[in-house]
């Protein structure tokens, strides 16, 4: 299990709600980080990030999208709560909430594909994780020519029910980013093994053999 950067998170339960084009019914709780063998794992979330320009020019992470549509379903019948979630809105800010100008456009909206089933109205309602570019090619450098420090990558998601319902959540989800030059490189000290990361210039330092 990795273990930079990673803490658990708990979320209570939630009250069941209607349908309804707001972040109650389709909402973000966390990201998730990667097991050893490179999987999505959502039972450790990610509280912030890092990615280091000298290695990469994107930055994609995995948010926890939940659902609190009712499940409704008939007998043999499509259930209409259930949730696909398309789009991802990703609004860049420093910490006092300003979106930064990049010269880019933001905010910006990025595809997801997360299928979500309708929420029974009892517990946590349910998650499903998908792969979001929260930095497309081109942002992390813009974003630490803006910034000089942390900023916050606001998510607000946008999906469809199987009822042909769109619903919209809000930018209720910050996630803390680190935009840096060279700080998830160095060379290996002694007999240190050269280490890879699953995704080389995100969150893990890679460690290399220099000369």
């Amino acid at each position: 299990m990795r273990h930079f950067l990673l803490t658990s998170l708990l979320f209570s339960a939630l009250v069941a709600t209607g349908c309804a084009d707001d972040g109650s019914s389709l909402f973000v709780v966390g990201v998730a980080g990667l097991t050893d063998d490179c999987l999505v794992e959502t039972g450790n979330l990610i509280l912030s990030g890092a990615v280091d320009v000298t290695a990469t020019d994107s930055l994609t992470i995995y948010p926890v999208f939940a659902s609190q549509l009712r499940d409704r379903v008939s007998a043999n019948a499509a259930n209409p709560s259930d949730m696909h979630v398309r789009w991802v809105d990703v609004r860049l800010s420093d910490l006092g909430g300003n979106p930064l100008a990049l010269g880019l456009p933001n905010p910006f909206r990025v595809p997801t594909s997360v299928f979500i089933m309708g929420f029974t109205g009892t517990g946590n309602p349910n998650t499903a994780a998908g792969a979001v570019q929260v930095l497309p090619p081109g942002y992390p450098a813009a974003v630490a020519a803006a910034s000089g420090g942390p900023v916050l990558a606001e998510l607000r998601p946008i999906g469809i029910t199987n009822g042909g319902i769109h619903v919209e959540g809000n930018y209720d989800f910050q996630y803390q980013l680190q935009v840096c030059s060279g700080c998830l490189t160095r060379c290996a000290i002694g007999d240190e093994t050269e280490v890879v990361p699953c995704t080389p210039g995100e969150n893990e330092i890679t460690i290399i053999a220099c000369p």
